[in-house]
């Protein structure tokens, strides 16, 4: 048996405690009455400063409480490192436990990074079905808060997965609920914005629009299959399978129209996507015309012509009926080119 000194802070006279080797002192305890004193301390070269461990049921292996009834008491327990200022780890429930019973609004767990850059709080899973972080707010009102609540001058939320949904919105709602809202102030910004390789947007149900519905696009297209190569301008003519192909004959009846997409314009609905070619229905499109045949001028009625894939003017209107695609809204004196159709329907 040996003994270690501990100086009692009310005395002058150090006090000997009893502690056996290789184990624990059964108790020590330091009290200190004189302010910023500390009661106790425990500094090691290459070990634990402090060791606690507690072997009874919901015993703290340290226990820290900070008793100040003033506006700013200290915490219960602060741990400072170069490396992690409190670790907790656990083999049965949580590794680091906070609770708040502040009567205006206190925080269970606060992180907080350095203006350098950092995660205020950064959780990580490793098992199937693990969350990072979870979140979720029991309060039964009227006006429970968010589950969880990201706020930002850039990304309020960012959410990123390489198997499924980025961002997966669900709710049970009985009144009406939104599985995701977004919404943007008033005359800027998109309430919600996808993009996307596929598909930017994709719905299973109905689509309830109370504002316009605006489309940037140009026309109206529905795509027919292709059985040669046809590039967007042309104008193209069904062959006896039912596909199109570019336009070989002057007032060609079986003509189909012009395919969407060149001169800049898109369509903005295309009908019955099939890997085929977009043909314009109603809208603007460009369309390749040769003017050699005659000057094309605004407000001039287009047909097939010889010129593979080319429209030209009509002039011959008893062989135009059933072979119009467009009536120009841009002039071409001469030479082939792109012009400006308004197609109507036929």
């Amino acid at each position: 048996m040996t003994t270690v000194a501990h100086r009692d802070r009310r005395s002058s006279n150090p006090i000997q405690l009893p502690i056996e080797r290789g184990n624990v002192m059964p108790e020590l305890r330091g009290d200190s009455t004189e302010t910023g004193v500390v009661a106790v301390t425990g500094s090691a070269a290459d070990a634990h400063g402090v060791l606690g461990v507690a072997k009874g049921a919901y015993s703290c292996g340290v226990y820290g409480q900070n008793e100040d009834q003033g506006p700013n008491p200290g915490p219960g327990v602060l741990g400072k490192s170069r490396g992690t200022g409190v670790w907790g780890e656990s083999e049965t429930w949580v590794g680091v436990y906070g609770k708040s019973n502040a009567p205006a609004g206190g925080n269970g767990v606060w992180g907080e990074a350095p203006p350098t850059g950092g995660s205020g709080v950064y959780g990580l899973a490793h098992g199937p079905y693990g969350n990072g972080v979870f979140g979720q707010s029991d309060d039964q009102g009227p006006n429970a808060g968010a589950g969880v609540f990201g706020r930002s001058r850039g990304t309020g939320v960012w959410g990123e997965s390489e198997t499924w949904m980025g961002v997966y919105g669900k709710t049970t709602s009985v009144t009406g609920g939104a599985g995701v809202m977004g919404e943007a102030a008033p005359g800027v910004g998109a309430g919600v914005l996808g993009k996307g390789g596929l598909n930017a947007g994709y719905f299973e149900g109905n689509v309830t629009i109370t504002g316009d519905l605006i489309l940037p696009g140009a026309d109206y297209a529905e795509e027919l299959p292709a059985s040669d190569a046809v590039g967007a301008g042309q104008c193209v003519v069904l062959d006896d399978e039912g596909s199109v192909r570019p336009c070989t004959d002057d007032y060609d009846t079986r003509v189909a129209g012009i395919v969407s997409g060149a001169g800049g314009y898109k369509p903005a609905i295309v009908l019955d996507r099939q890997d085929g070619a977009p043909i314009a229905l109603m809208g603007k499109a460009f369309v390749w015309v040769d003017a050699d045949r005659a000057p094309v001028r605004v407000g001039d009625m287009l047909t097939t012509s010889s010129t593979p894939g080319h429209a030209m003017k009509v002039r011959d209107g008893s062989r135009a009926f059933g072979a119009v695609i467009g009536k120009a809204l841009t002039p071409l004196e001469s030479g082939r080119g792109l012009v400006k159709v308004f197609v109507s329907g036929r």
